[in-house]
């Protein structure tokens, strides 16, 4: 029943975090960076991961606290209004350093990302990378599949690194192994109308980007996961609303 309890309060406060949520339109960040997204997705403030994640079974809370998953550092969300199982989304992280968009980057990505994965429990495979412009941007792209430890769903992702100001934007685009095809038109829309700062030249640290990547991938299934529990609450609240 505790258990229960704490997936309808999860809900509850993912919606309270909405306030009067924004249906297709633009995100501005205070980090420097702006995208555009399509009817039917919802703009959150990535602080409401954070609440969220306070409210999930035990087993998922001591897992993200034993594996020192920081979702603090997810600066915005982008999910797929609906009620289904699972909820493609997208999700900011931002590394305070330029990554260098190059193959050899996508090389030492490939080799190190599923290790940095596999070390917190989450099995990652079919990993592939490429340099690819991304409307006005190059970028670094990552495509995996993976699966969280007491997560039913395989997810497949697509993490896009994009320099810029001085920063590395790192975007997660995540969605159902069997389903990630029919979203990707949405998800290169968003990529595509991605913009950032103008590059300047920083030093780089590997630690930070890889830390932050594995956030962006466990962000990433964990707000999808969410949804099935709206799925679950929703006869109560179309019930309440049409009072």
């Amino acid at each position: 029943m505790a258990i229960v309890q704490r997936k309808f309060l999860l809900i509850g406060l993912i919606l309270l975090g909405c306030g009067q949520p924004a249906f297709g339109g633009t995100f501005s960040d205070p980090s420097g960076f702006t995208l555009t997204y399509p009817d039917g997705w919802v703009a959150l403030n990535g602080s409401i991961l954070t609440t969220a994640t306070q409210n999930i079974s035990n087993e998922l809370q001591q897992w993200a606290a034993n594996s020192k998953l920081d979702f603090n550092k997810v600066s915005m969300v982008l999910v797929r209004d609906g009620r289904d199982e699972f909820l493609e989304n997208i999700n900011v992280v931002i590394v305070k350093e330029e990554i260098p968009i190059s193959d050899k980057t996508v090389h030492q990505l490939t080799l190190t990302l599923p290790q940095h994965y596999a070390a917190i429990g989450m099995k990652v495979s079919n990993v592939q990378g490429r340099v690819q412009q991304l409307g006005s941007n190059d970028a670094v792209v990552m495509e995996f599949q993976s699966q969280i430890p007491a997560v039913s769903n395989t997810i497949r992702q697509r993490q896009v690194m994009i320099a810029g100001g001085g920063k590395t934007y790192i975007v997660t685009c995540s969605g159902k192994a069997d389903t990630f095809e029919e979203y990707r038109p949405v998800f290169d829309q968003v990529l595509e109308g991605f913009h950032v700062p103008a590059r300047v030249k920083t030093g780089f640290n590997w630690a930070q980007l890889l830390q932050k990547t594995v956030i962006g991938g466990v962000a990433g299934g964990l707000i999808g996961a969410f949804a099935w529990i709206a799925k679950k609450l929703s006869p109560k609240r179309d019930a309440a609303s049409s009072k």
